[in-house]
């Protein structure tokens, strides 16, 4: 197996529970689950359409400094046997620097 493998995408929510009201206001109308970075790493929370459109980085920068990614961890590790913590900051490190190749040259890869 080669590590970290970059095919795994981080903010897959496939496998990720919705929650029955929004974790930032509590609302139990339009929920979807979304997978965003935080300090931790990954997390995926439940959100309703008027956080997750209104107010976006409230949304991601409230709650999500004390969560954990663990939670969510887990749920890729249900398609990705042995996925942790390592290879998911090795995929984040990997992304920045394609990210800023693409923003220094214009170049997809």
């Amino acid at each position: 197996m080669t590590w970290p493998r970059y095919e795994i995408n981080l903010f897959d929510t496939a496998r990720c529970p919705k929650a029955s009201e929004c974790f930032q206001c509590g609302s139990v109308h339009n929920l979807k689950v979304i997978a965003f970075r935080a300090e931790a790493g990954v997390v995926c929370e439940t959100v309703c359409h008027k956080c997750n459109w209104e107010s976006p980085e409230f949304v991601r920068a409230g709650k999500a400094g004390v969560l954990s990614a663990a939670g969510h961890e887990r749920h890729l590790r249900e398609d990705w046997p042995g996925f942790d913590q390592d290879e998911e900051a090795a995929i984040l490190v990997w992304h920045d620097h394609q990210a800023e190749i693409r923003h220094l040259t214009g170049e997809e890869f």
